[in-house]
């Protein structure tokens, strides 16, 4: 953990007076539930997210240089590469990992891929399947989706269909259209939300309630998911790229591990409104 430290906000302490200058898109962790690995171009291992022990039965510091299907079976491992070769990186890509080729706790589990370039890696994030499969996007859903924001009549009907489109794929808790005037202060302009949260619509807020590198992140990498708001950082290995001596850089990445300070303030929001609505 120590060496997390120097350079990350997923383990170092934080606090109001120096949020602001957070290196928010090198956390040097993700978040638990799922595995993360960045590979060179032949899907050569360099770094990998300590959790590949308990999930695919591989010990986190003997991975780097290994090849891709060492961690994950020769079958998944190629069907990476065509993904690769074709580079259709947004495309969901269900597999299920041989129990004969992988061991862990993902060994048998149907697993959601995705792909992504950060720098000279490809990075690939593996989620075990918690949604049903008419969940995920496709072309009648894609279709339906943008006939029906077609069919607004106005910049505020616009906003409110597309919170709701974004729910409905994700299953977010709440989504939030954010709309920044001049000056970088803030107001949710649309919103969806599950029945029993507390709207947050039509509030206001300052240009130092989002710090700087919070909006610029917020501009290429539009959802954020976080699934578990006491969950635990599970640190990266190697902490630092050895090719590059830096952190690999999870700006896109959906595993990526967020601020201290933002994870230790959501469960007390979580609790100020459970105060609030029994009072």
């Amino acid at each position: 953990m120590t060496s997390a430290a120097s350079h990350t906000p997923a383990y170092a302490d934080v606090d109001l007076s120096t949020c602001d200058r957070e290196p928010i898109h090198i956390p040097g962790a993700v978040q638990p539930h799922g595995v993360l690995i960045a590979m060179d171009e032949s899907l050569r291992v360099a770094v990998v997210s300590a959790n590949v022990g308990p999930m695919l039965g591989v010990e986190p510091s003997t991975c780097a240089g290994e090849p891709l299907a060492r961690l994950i079976g020769a079958i998944a491992a190629e069907e990476v590469a065509v993904r690769v070769r074709e580079w259709a990186p947004g495309e969901p890509h269900i597999l299920t990992f041989d129990q004969d080729e992988v061991s862990g706790s993902l060994a048998g589990v149907e697993v959601d891929l995705t792909l992504h370039r950060a720098g000279e890696r490809i990075v690939l994030e593996i989620e075990p399947l918690g949604r049903p499969r008419s969940t995920l996007l496709s072309y009648q859903s894609a279709r339906g989706a943008m006939a029906r924001l077609g069919a607004a009549a106005t910049a505020d009907e616009l906003l409110g269909q597309l919170a709701r489109e974004v729910r409905s794929l994700t299953h977010f808790d709440r989504v939030m259209v954010y709309r920044f005037d001049e000056q970088w202060n803030g107001e949710v302009v649309a919103e969806e939300l599950r029945d029993d949260l507390n709207p947050f619509f039509g509030l206001h807020y300052p240009a130092s309630d989002i710090p700087a590198q919070a909006r610029r992140m917020y501009t290429v990498n539009w959802t954020r998911l976080i699934a578990d708001v006491e969950y635990e950082p599970v640190h990266l290995v190697p902490v630092r790229d050895p090719s590059t001596g830096a952190p690999l850089d999870l700006t896109h990445a959906t595993l990526r591990s967020v601020s201290r300070l933002y994870r230790r303030w959501l469960p007390e929001v979580r609790r100020l409104t459970i105060r609030f609505c029994r009072s």
